[in-house]
């Protein structure tokens, strides 16, 4: 299996996240659904601190559907990764570490998200990835829009993105545990000066225009 990370892992540094762009262009293709006009594509969402992470639908490998609703009360860490995106690979071993440091904590839920846009393109690949890791995948790349990847999010218990964490590294784990006992200990998003709010979505709005 680490042959296969080698293989697949990209020429980037695995300190730095891959930007909307970096990815092979194939990856991206619109998907569709049905209305009453016809046919249109699936309008791609993107979520940034202080925004809330549901509602949302996402399956896992095994075919269960996840909701927002599996998280309640829990603080959330969510891990996005692709499988074209080497630093991400190249962070599994520290994913693999982690939620096995958090999974029996009652107080935490760990997922990552798969941010392919048609998992079935890449079946071999997570064929190969469930031999070594057992982390839990949830595919969310026709949902949701790409900023940066490696990217992390600890969500808070009622459910808003509080803490993001581009990039990977050498301490990508040691950081990710601080920001929970931060958001653990974080008021709630309803308490926090207007101002705080305002300034963090016009950030968020700059961010979405360059995500894809």
């Amino acid at each position: 299996m680490r042959g296969f990370a080698v293989i697949l892992a990209l020429s980037v540094s695995a300190s730095s996240p891959f930007m909307p762009g970096d990815e092979p262009s194939t990856v991206i293709a619109p998907h569709e659904s049905s209305t009453q006009g016809g046919i249109r594509p699936i309008e791609k969402q993107f979520k940034g601190r202080f925004d809330s992470i549901g509602p949302f639908r996402w399956s896992d490998l095994g075919g269960r559907v996840w909701t927002e609703r599996d998280f309640n009360g829990k603080v959330l860490i969510a891990v996005q990764w692709a499988a074209w995106c080497g630093p991400c690979i190249a962070e599994f071993p520290q994913v693999q570490q982690l939620f096995e440091t958090v999974r029996n904590d009652p107080s935490i839920a760990f997922v990552s998200l798969d941010m392919d846009q048609d998992p079935a393109e890449i079946r071999q690949f997570l064929l190969e990835f469930r031999k070594e890791y057992s982390f839990p995948v949830l595919f969310a790349g026709a949902q949701l829009k790409i900023n940066a990847l490696p990217c992390t999010w600890i969500v808070d218990r009622e459910g808003y993105i509080r803490e993001v964490l581009k990039g990977s590294g050498p301490r990508w784990l040691d950081k990710v545990q601080q920001l929970v006992e931060t958001v653990r200990h974080q008021p709630r998003l309803s308490v926090l000066p207007p101002e705080a709010l305002k300034e963090q979505r016009e950030r968020n709005k700059q961010d979405n225009a360059k995500s894809r």
